[in-house]
């Protein structure tokens, strides 16, 4: 807001050293070095919706046999629904549905949502495991895809 420039320390090392050690570069260097500092959060939000598509498709394509995998598993072990669902909000208050595996026994919000703990008894031993692996998540590239959700 000042007119004071700031760069980050991957920039500095890559300015006077003219390279960037690799256990300095975060997950986001490569994406700030392909925009100018600027980040895909300043980008042309079609170069942005291109990504996430591309970038879905490519994951949910690789990741099927797994995603089957994991559905078989959460209906193996616990016969309830194999997707839970719950209502958000999105981009400028919309809202959409979040998608996951289920992770948790049927009744575990039998007395209220609250927030889940470190140790949950909630979880199944399966649903553990998806959470660890984060393949709980896989099911969300399907709101990427359709645009209301975007890969960060």
């Amino acid at each position: 807001a000042a007119g004071i420039g700031v760069i980050t320390l991957e920039q500095l090392y890559e300015s006077t050293l003219l390279r960037v050690p690799v256990r300095h570069l975060s997950e986001g260097w490569l994406l700030v070095e392909m925009f100018g500092g600027q980040g895909l959060r300043d980008s042309s939000p079609l170069v942005k919706r291109a990504l996430d598509v591309a970038a879905s498709l490519s994951i949910g394509v690789l990741t099927l046999p797994l995603g089957i995998l994991a559905a078989c598993a959460v209906w193996l072990t616990d016969r309830g629904p194999v997707l839970y669902r719950q209502t958000r909000l999105g981009r400028d208050g919309q809202p959409f549905t979040l998608t996951k595996f289920r992770t948790m026994r049927m009744d575990a919000e039998a007395d209220g949502p609250r927030w889940s703990e470190p140790d949950d008894t909630r979880l199944t031993p399966v649903g553990r495991w998806l959470r660890r692996t984060h393949i709980d998540e896989l099911p969300n590239l399907w709101q990427v895809i359709r645009g209301q959700m975007s890969l960060v």
